[in-house]
């Protein structure tokens, strides 16, 4: 087997590549762990068959525990999203688009966790039920998105929702 290089890239996050094996690991995702990324160089632009991306992780390792030092460890949604856009695993015809998903390696209840931060991140709420229970009356079926930002916006449902 080939090189295994780890770099040291800010506290609690540490980065490990096996070019060979196609692995490229942010181990540890604190907050702004894709800038320190791009501060150190190991998520840089690229091009291919003439599309303009990233480079990045596609595996990450989460901590086991949710807070150090007062800080959250686990905060997954920027780094994912950066592997399925700016990296282009999810856009289609797009040369980084092979069907591999970015893999999150961890306890259980931690990737659980990720996976519905990272969906709720991306989604919201996403049927009538969760709407009505986050203070949304249903006076029709057409739900306004323009009022409903400015609601969450002003973080105040007292004021947005009828």
């Amino acid at each position: 087997m080939g090189q295994i290089r780890k770099v040291k890239v800010s506290t609690g996050i540490e980065w490990v590549e096996v070019p060979e094996a196609g692995v490229f690991m942010l181990c540890g995702c604190p907050p702004d762990s894709v800038k320190h990324l791009m501060k150190r160089g190991l998520i840089v632009p690229t091009e291919r068959a003439g599309w303009s991306f990233e480079t990045g992780p596609n595996v990450i390792l989460l901590s086991d525990v949710i807070l150090q030092n007062g800080s959250f460890t686990n905060m997954a949604e920027f780094p994912v999203l950066q592997m399925l856009y700016r990296q282009g695993t999810l856009i289609p015809n797009h040369p980084n688009n092979t069907g591999a998903k970015p893999m999150l390696v961890g306890a259980q209840d931690q990737i659980d966790a990720q996976m519905e931060y990272i969906y709720r991140g991306n989604y919201g709420l996403v049927s009538e039920e969760e709407l009505i229970k986050g203070g949304r009356s249903c006076r029709s079926q057409r739900y306004d998105a323009y009022e409903v930002a400015l609601c969450f916006w002003r973080h105040s449902s007292s004021q947005c929702f009828a």
